[in-house]
């Protein structure tokens, strides 16, 4: 949730409209999930949850 605050000053963020603020939540769940099932798979590994986040890109 400390990405909240960004809606109400930056550009990209405000313009969003609510389609856009949903898609945003439900990609973020997505990811959430997508690395949670990664660290249970690799039995707590942080190292492969990180190597993932660095590989993968980031908007």
């Amino acid at each position: 949730m400390w990405r909240v605050p960004w809606f109400l000053y930056r550009p990209g963020y405000t313009n969003l409209g609510a389609a856009g603020i949903t898609a945003w939540a439900v990609r973020l769940v997505a990811g959430a999930v997508r690395l949670q099932w990664l660290f249970n798979e690799s039995r707590g590994s942080i190292l492969v949850v990180v190597l993932s986040m660095a590989v993968l890109p980031q908007r």
